[in-house]
């Protein structure tokens, strides 16, 4: 995106980011919001892990809070809202906007989670995410390339599509995480595998369920810039979201630490513009409201420069 703004008023929003509750993140809710002040945003939404599949418990299910880790099933939520209420209310005046969120990671049988949390706690915003593909935690590069390279790569690479597109159709997220994942870990340029007629019809049955159902697509910027992989979705999968009829597209920067707030967002909400995407969605207790792309002044932040 040039330097000359697109239009109109400041606005910039991070949808993804992780305070210190989730065990590989460092930085106080404090801490990340006045990092987000000094970066220019108009909101922020804390979207720590809630990684309960009892497959993967003994490695995922955790948070920390006052630097003791807790498994899941104990009582902290109430904590973390509080949390972000009170920084809501010290912000507010300031010009950020703070909610509250949850990444949650998909697997039958989350919904009975889900529903006990979204009626004991105000949730403005669940992010849905897969984040293990046939045993394997493919957030590290050694996980994806024994995953993709124990057998059939285009079929592996459908079966994760196809997780994503039953996280769409639980009905339970407003958005999905980094869909494709396994490109950013290894670093990888290329979309070939869209080239693959399995996976081909696999994202094409994603997309088709996440416009049917108005679920988002998230541009993830996770290490924007490091490697050519971000921001992600691809623009051959984000053009082809658009093309699907997804209307929800939603930016966030999955920053684990308070200096990694708002990086890329502004690159993000450029790919954006070139898939084809008119608006920006923000949300409010779960309802949605559509900014046009065209009506915002989306310069980039000092993170993204």
């Amino acid at each position: 995106m040039s330097s000359n703004c697109m239009s109109r008023r400041p606005f910039l929003v991070d949808y993804h980011v992780h305070p210190d509750y989730s065990i590989d993140a460092r930085g106080s809710v404090d801490e990340f919001c006045r990092a987000a002040l000094a970066q220019g945003l108009s909101e922020i939404c804390f979207t720590t892990h809630y990684d309960a599949d009892p497959r993967y418990w003994d490695e995922d299910a955790w948070v920390v809070v006052d630097g003791r880790r807790l498994s899941l099933d104990q009582p902290w939520l109430h904590r973390y809202q509080s949390q972000i209420e009170a920084a809501a209310a010290t912000y507010g005046p300031r010009g950020l906007r703070v909610k509250l969120g949850l990444e949650v990671s998909y697997f039958p049988g989350v919904e009975q989670r889900v529903a006990e949390i979204t009626a004991a706690h105000p949730v403005d915003y669940l992010l849905g995410a897969i984040h293990w593909a046939d045993d394997h935690p493919i957030s590290y590069p050694a996980e994806v390339q024994a995953w993709l390279g124990g057998g059939d790569r285009s079929a592996a690479v459908a079966g994760y599509y196809g997780l994503l597109r039953a996280a769409a159709a639980s009905g339970l997220f407003d958005c999905l995480a980094h869909l494709d994942l396994y490109r950013r870990t290894l670093r990888q340029a290329d979309e070939d595998e869209l080239d693959q007629p399995a996976v081909r019809a696999a994202v094409d049955e994603l997309l088709a369920t996440c416009a049917a159902q108005d679920v988002g697509i998230e541009i993830n910027t996770r290490r924007a810039g490091e490697h050519p992989a971000s921001p992600g979705p691809g623009p051959r999968l984000l053009r082809l979201a658009a093309e699907a009829g997804v209307r929800t597209v939603v930016t966030g920067s999955d920053a684990h630490t308070p200096e990694s707030v708002a990086a890329g967002l502004g690159a993000g909400l450029a790919a954006a513009v070139r898939a084809g995407f008119t608006h920006l969605t923000t949300f409010d207790r779960r309802e949605r409201r559509r900014h046009r792309l065209d009506e915002l002044d989306i310069c980039r932040p000092a993170a993204d420069k």
